[in-house]
């Protein structure tokens, strides 16, 4: 059987998730348990997704001209993930996802 090739056509994205105990009110400042830095977007989740599954995966994204759009690709390439197709788009930032999680697990993505 040959192994499938498929293109991902999707957002590649930063998520930069705080953990505290307790959500933010607006205009409050609160302080943080902990920060992650990770790569997200549906996009490129469904890309690795079904890289790990054994398909050839061709990515076709966007990224921006900032210190995350090569260091996205590179995530991306870790994998073996093709990304000829994603551009970096100068003068714009990357996607970013600000994600907070409280003590419960429940989270808010802005």
């Amino acid at each position: 059987m040959q192994t499938p090739r498929i293109a991902v056509v999707g957002s590649a994205n930063i998520d930069l998730v705080t953990f505290t105990d307790k959500f933010p009110k607006p205009g409050q400042t609160i302080f943080g348990d902990r920060f992650d830095l990770g790569f997200g977007g549906k996009g490129a989740n469904q890309a690795v997704a079904a890289r790990l599954c054994g398909a050839q995966v061709d990515m076709v994204a966007k990224v921006g001209e900032d210190l995350f759009g090569p260091a996205t690709i590179r995530n991306l390439q870790s994998y073996g993930i093709d990304t000829t197709h994603v551009r970096i788009e100068h003068g714009i930032s990357s996607g970013v996802a600000p994600i907070f999680v409280d003590s419960t697990g429940q989270n808010r993505i802005r």
